[in-house]
């Protein structure tokens, strides 16, 4: 069956063309959302973009936490009970969109700019947890993050137009770091749970890292699954562990457990 439509594109003269219904499906899935689809794009991606900088804000409050346990030594260590499993997760986490925006087709900035940033403020955290720690695994995380970053901003600067195999790379670093997002929530809902206590966790970027993933999840149906299915994945693996880690700042209040533990944990790190 051939069919004739109108195509409509941003900046284009509507156009008749003449083709099959697979054509035309097959088309229409390549093509960036159009008409009312293409503003709820926007205004999704713009949604994400701007809780993501909020987000910023919570990932800052955790940066003052530390600093604060810093300068009152009474407190303990300045990142007790802080994962650092989990802080390398979420630098990939943020690092992995970061590259996918630039490499799919068109230039995604709702993903780049706002992920950069992030990804930025993550290695300071980790730089944080490094000199209160000095340790190995801290030592190897803080390297590596410094050289995948340093790469990415290159890729980026480079002019951001990966080949199909790039693309996939890009995906596929995605999809691994959603279970490596989840492993690391993983351990530090296990890190909380040992303790009894979240101890220089802050709870405000917990909340404001949850929302992000919720926004997330509503871009990467606008963006069509097509597309979007790789942050998709990330968002519902991320959001999940840290709708738990949330609760576990309740537990630590009403939980009999968690104050025993508390008692027996209070001269120990974990890390």
């Amino acid at each position: 069956m051939h069919l004739v439509y109108k195509l409509y594109a941003p900046g284009r003269a509507p156009s008749t063309c003449l083709a099959s219904t697979t054509d035309r499906e097959s088309r229409f899935a390549q093509t960036p959302p159009i008409g009312r689809v293409h503003m709820f794009y926007n205004l999704a991606g713009l949604l994400n973009a701007t809780i993501v900088l909020f987000s910023l804000f919570g990932i800052g409050a955790q940066i003052r936490t530390i600093w604060r346990r810093k300068a009152t030594p009474a407190a303990g260590r300045p990142t007790a009970q802080l994962s650092l499993n989990q802080f390398a997760s979420s630098f990939l986490s943020y690092y992995a969109v970061f590259v996918y925006g630039y490499s799919i087709q068109p230039f995604n900035p709702y993903l780049v700019w706002s992920r950069l940033i992030a990804a930025l403020l993550v290695l300071a955290i980790l730089h944080e947890i490094w000199r209160d720690r000095r340790s190995r695994p801290a030592t190897a995380v803080l390297s590596v993050a410094l050289a995948a970053l340093a790469t990415g901003i290159a890729g980026l600067a480079w002019g951001g137009h990966l080949s199909d195999e790039g693309r996939h790379f890009s995906t596929a670093l995605i999809l691994a770091n959603s279970i490596i997002l989840a492993q690391g929530g993983m351990h530090q809902i296990r890190v909380i749970l040992l303790a009894g206590d979240t101890g220089a966790v802050n709870l405000r970027m917990n909340q404001w890292v949850l929302a992000m993933h919720l926004s997330t999840l509503l871009f990467a149906f606008t963006m069509g699954l097509g597309t979007g299915w790789p942050l998709l994945v990330l968002a519902l693996s991320g959001g999940t562990v840290k709708a738990v880690v949330l609760y576990l700042f309740r537990w630590i209040r009403v939980s009999e457990t968690a104050r025993n533990r508390r008692l027996v944990n209070r001269a120990g790190v974990l890390q």
